[in-house]
């Protein structure tokens, strides 16, 4: 994706499909607000802007004689943006939602490039990052580059004090940890200012940070505790619900077609695995109460179901739901009856294998004979007992060369290069080398493993990532990230630690030839 694509797409996130609790000491501040202007080139119409992350959110303001009023209030800063069109066909103007007038002027023809904030200061000052922002990323900056993201970081220090900033981060931390945890925390220490504290996106971000700081929900630690309020407006803890069960906690969304079809599928699991001591958890981060009621009366979902209210978030100056959820690709985990973090991040079919192997394992091994039929020509190594070192797996290949192929079902990337496995597997084939792909999925996911072996036609060598293997892995120099790419040579050696992508094609065959001889 063009990096200047990817930077809008990061900041309209917020625009996508995209708490009555107990009593609070803190109290938000309500304020009014008004967006005004006018927009070139259309005489009358519909001015939408959103007023939270989720779909439905959006307030229309009519457009009359080229220009458009809205008065409306609020309970923090928060930013937004202004569109024509729910495809954002002619782009989407980024505003924050501030005490007094949001004075803009609007061109039709492309929002985004050609509009203005007249008045309105966190807007201004959003606006004017925005554009400076642009240009870095039109000049060519790639922030997966270390210097190009070193210089972003730099910015972001230099301009705490501006909403985009908070925007930015608190959606890049929701992918991945895009800053240094400790300088995160600094940045969150160095903002003064009292309404930027007390947003809707600060307390998102600090949220975050905390559940990084804190590990919380790591697979083998004690699961957090939380208490939000059920369908019959009592708060609930975590612990009173889940204690002696094994339980599956979930974030879903009542106002996300994806999530709720996702929520949904879990009925037969459920009604299956009840009685044995198996228990669901899904939380809704809303803003609307009657909108989460309305969805919980339609889908009758049989399990608790728990709602954060923005509100109540505003009040407890933190945001379970990004705490106990930080990263949009990881929205599940599972805690046993200890309440121990077993797993996360699940799909559908890893839950009931899970469930099927400890409440039903006869059934569990007959499924799991099926599932171990691979395509001709792929072959899992641990499939008897696990491989623990580089050493192990030489043996296992009887002294040939091989190519390692670490890769992940969750990363797309790796995926993306296993359309240049053919011609890399005529030019292995004719250096006698082999290739071992080596997984880096949770072992409780065998299912989407498998099912991806087979939907991209795996063939070769295939094992299992290990705590003792990963060790072994990063002695050799593996950096952790994927896809990585290692040469072996006769002997056992790793000759290449990081080889070209197998979409690099002649690039990468020169490098095996140059490397294994």
């Amino acid at each position: 994706m063009n990096k200047i694509i990817y930077f809008l797409a990061i900041l309209l996130l917020t625009t996508s499909c995209k708490r009555q609790t107990e009593s609070y000491t803190l109290q938000p501040d309500i304020f009014e607000f008004k967006i005004s202007g006018t927009i070139s080139g259309l005489e009358s119409g519909q001015l939408y802007f959103s007023e939270s992350n989720r779909s439905g959110d959006e307030i229309s303001i009519p457009i009359k004689n080229s220009t458009f009023e809205y008065t409306g209030t609020a309970n923090s800063l928060y930013s937004s943006s202004v569109f024509l069109d729910f495809n954002f066909k002619k782009g989407a103007f980024p505003i924050v939602i501030e005490p007094g007038e949001i004075l803009l002027d609007l061109k039709a023809d492309s929002l985004t490039k050609n509009s203005k904030v007249l008045s309105g200061s966190y807007s201004l000052a959003y606006s004017k990052a925005y554009k400076e922002l642009t240009s870095f990323f039109n000049e060519g900056i790639d922030i997966q580059a270390i210097e190009g993201k070193k210089k972003i970081i730099d910015w972001i220090k230099k301009n705490s004090e501006n909403y985009i900033t908070l925007t930015l981060l608190q959606s890049w931390e929701s992918f991945s940890d895009f800053m240094p945890l400790n300088e995160l925390g600094l940045f969150l220490a160095s903002i003064q200012d009292k309404k930027l504290k007390k947003s809707r996106e600060y307390i998102q971000l600090y949220s975050i940070w905390q559940s990084k700081k804190n590990s919380v929900n790591k697979i083998g630690e004690k699961a957090t505790n939380f208490k939000l309020q059920n369908i019959n407006k009592e708060i609930v803890s975590f612990d009173s619900i889940a204690k002696n069960k094994l339980s599956f906690v979930e974030y879903s969304g009542s106002w996300c077609g994806n999530s709720m079809k996702k929520t949904e599928q879990l009925k037969p699991i459920y009604e299956k695995y009840k009685n044995n001591g198996f228990e669901i958890i899904t939380i809704v981060s809303e803003s609307k109460l009657d909108r989460w009621e309305k969805w919980i009366e339609k889908v009758r979902l049989p399990w608790v179901n728990l709602v954060e209210l923005d509100s109540d978030i505003l009040k407890r100056e933190l945001s379970y739901s990004k705490m106990l959820f930080p990263n949009i690709n990881n929205l599940n985990y599972l805690v046993d009856k200890n309440g121990v973090v077993i797993a996360s991040n699940l799909s559908q079919s890893a839950l009931n294998e899970f469930l099927m192997d400890k409440f039903e394992p006869e059934e569990y091994k007959k499924n799991l004979g099926n599932k171990l039929d691979l395509p001709r020509g792929a072959h899992i190594l641990d499939k008897e007992q696990p491989i623990n070192s580089l050493k192990e797996l030489v043996q296992k290949l009887s002294g040939k060369p091989f190519l390692i192929d670490c890769w992940a079902t969750w990363c797309s990337p790796c995926l993306d290069e296993f359309k240049y496995n053919k011609p890399l597997k005529t030019f292995l084939e004719s250096k006698n080398m082999e290739v071992v792909y080596i997984n880096f999925d949770q072992a409780i996911d065998d299912g989407k493993w498998i099912n991806a072996i087979k939907s991209h036609q795996l063939k070769g060598y295939h094992i299992r990532i290990n705590s003792s293997f990963r060790k072994d892995l990063t002695s050799v120099g593996f950096s952790g990230k994927l896809p990585t790419y290692l040469v072996v040579n006769s002997e056992g050696i790793v000759v290449e630690n990081n080889a070209f992508r197998p979409s690099k094609k002649e690039r990468l065959y020169n490098q095996i030839k140059n490397a294994i001889e």
